[in-house]
């Protein structure tokens, strides 16, 4: 059996304002697939409500970071209180969507997810002993790399929220 680290568990991430459904999921589709992450959407789910939509999408990124160890990162994006908007942009009319985010970022790393190190207690010591001591570098080094690449995915759709910000900021001013 595998050993799993959280390393960061559920870092949130709030917006309020205009942006766009499918540009937000490119932009984590993106991020994926530039760094090399294999990607399965657990769960996508709608709900019509008087007040607006509800819809919440989990997705989780998997990547294989060596022979030993892969990492995870999950991203369950929340939105509440969904609305269609018609925003004129420079006189071309642009349909966005309003409503109050929460992303809720998550990454671990799971070693021996091959299951090599279990076939007796020996080599379950030898593994444990071999993690605590002689790989320790190693580890911590994959660690490092996951929580660097959360906290990348975590920068690209605060830029991407914050751009839609700056739009509606814009369109304000006289």
């Amino acid at each position: 059996m595998s050993e799993i680290r959280v390393l960061v568990n559920r870092r949130l991430l709030a917006y309020e304002g205009l942006f766009r459904v499918d540009e937000l999921y490119a932009t984590v589709r993106r991020f994926a697939r530039e760094r090399g992450y294999f990607t399965m959407e657990r769960v996508a789910e709608e709900h019509a409500l008087p007040q607006g939509k509800e819809v919440l999408i989990e997705i989780d990124l998997k990547k294989i970071m060596s022979d030993y160890a892969k990492s995870f990162l999950q991203v369950s994006i929340d939105i509440k209180n969904l609305t269609d908007q018609i925003v004129e942009i420079d006189k071309r009319k642009h349909k966005y969507q309003q409503g109050r985010i929460e992303v809720y970022l998550s990454a671990r790393l799971e070693t021996d997810y091959r299951g090599r190190w279990e076939g007796s207690g020996f080599a379950f010591l030898f593994r444990t002993i071999s993690d605590k001591f002689i790989r320790h570098g190693v580890i911590h080094e994959l660690e490092d790399r996951a929580r660097t690449d959360l906290s990348a995915l975590q920068g690209e759709i605060s830029a991407y929220l914050n751009m839609h910000r700056f739009k509606a900021d814009a369109r304000q001013k006289p």
